[in-house]
C-alpha cells in the first residue's frame, strides 16, 4: 500500500519539514529528484510528497487521507499518479523515454486543479 502521510516516515525531519512547506505554501517545483542510498525512505517521501500535492483538502502540507482523491491513491488507482522507475540493465540504471512518453499524455481528471474545458 502506497504511503501518503510525512508523519510515516523515519527520519529526515527537516528535509520533510521543507517538502512539507513547499506544499502548504503551493511553491512546489515541476520536478523533484530524490536520491540516495538503497533504504533511506526516498520512496515513501516521494509517495507522502505527491499525496500532498494531490489532495483535495491538505492540512498543513500533508494529505487529508479522506478525499476522492487519496483514496485513489491508497487504492493504487489514482490515474495522475504513476511511478517511474529505472530498468536495470547489465551495467546501469535507464529510465526509457517512450515510458516518460506513454505515461505523461495520460488524461489528469481527479488532480485538485483540473477544470473541465
Amino acid at each position: 500500500m502506497m504511503n501518503i502521510f510525512f508523519n510515516k516516515v523515519v527520519g529526515h525531519e527537516r528535509n520533510i519539514e521543507r517538502l512539507r512547506l513547499l506544499c502548504h505554501d503551493d511553491k512546489v517545483p515541476h520536478s523533484l529528484l530524490f536520491s540516495g542510498i538503497d533504504g533511506i525512505g526516498k520512496k515513501i517521501v516521494a509517495e507522502a510528497m505527491a499525496a500532498s500535492i494531490l489532495c483535495h483538502n491538505p492540512k498543513d502540507g500533508n494529505a487529508c487521507g479522506e478525499c476522492p482523491s487519496c483514496k485513489a491513491l491508497l487504492s493504487d488507482i489514482h490515474p495522475d499518479f504513476f511511478r517511474v522507475v529505472p530498468e536495470e540493465t547489465a551495467s546501469d540504471f535507464i529510465i526509457k523515454i517512450e515510458t516518460l512518453l506513454t505515461n505523461f499524455s495520460l488524461v489528469f481528471v481527479l488532480s485538485k486543479n483540473y477544470k473541465e474545458r
